[in-house]
């Protein structure tokens, strides 16, 4: 598998296992042909690959994110959990994460998500575009960048934090 082929990583942030993001070029593509999946992780390689779309960085970042979020159960509306170093995570439409517990983390993924979190934690949140992409993603430890215990956040267009209603 490693000799040859082209190399890819299906979980985008897998790629910094082999090679250092400051010398790279990253890019979105599409594999084809033999494919063989290595025997961890989730790299593979092709015999034939046609790159989609060249990514920067931070929209590396944002695909891991997409990733990981494409595998959670969209069907809850809202996530409450109680309970130290605890997670909550929302990926829907106007959906909303709640979490209690010190060193916990409220993220809420989807298209105008707002989350919250206790003294000690922390929450992230997106701000995607009509066509649900992402624009902005930021998280912020409660105490930080203004963000206030046991308060709703939502993120705006210009990527900050702002409050918002119950």
């Amino acid at each position: 598998m490693y000799s040859s082929g082209f190399h890819t990583c299906e979980y985008p942030l897998d790629v910094f296992n082999y090679d250092e993001p400051a010398n790279h070029r990253f890019a979105e593509v599409e594999v084809f042909g033999d494919i063989a999946h290595g025997a961890r992780g989730s790299k593979l390689a092709s015999s034939t690959i046609t790159i989609k779309k060249a990514l920067s960085l931070h929209q590396m970042v944002g695909r891991a994110v997409e990733c990981i979020a494409s595998k959670i159960d969209k069907s809850a509306e809202r996530t409450i959990v109680e309970g130290d170093g605890s997670a909550a995570t929302n990926t829907g439409h106007r959906s909303t994460a709640d979490v209690s517990g010190i060193g916990s983390v409220a993220a809420s993924l989807g298209a105008q998500g707002k989350a919250k979190a206790a003294e000690g934690s922390a929450i992230v949140l997106c701000y995607r575009n009509d066509e649900g992409d992402i624009i902005h993603i930021r998280a912020s430890k409660i105490g930080d960048n203004g963000v206030k215990p046991d308060t709703w956040y939502v993120l705006n267009a210009n990527g900050e934090f702002e409050e918002a209603g119950d």
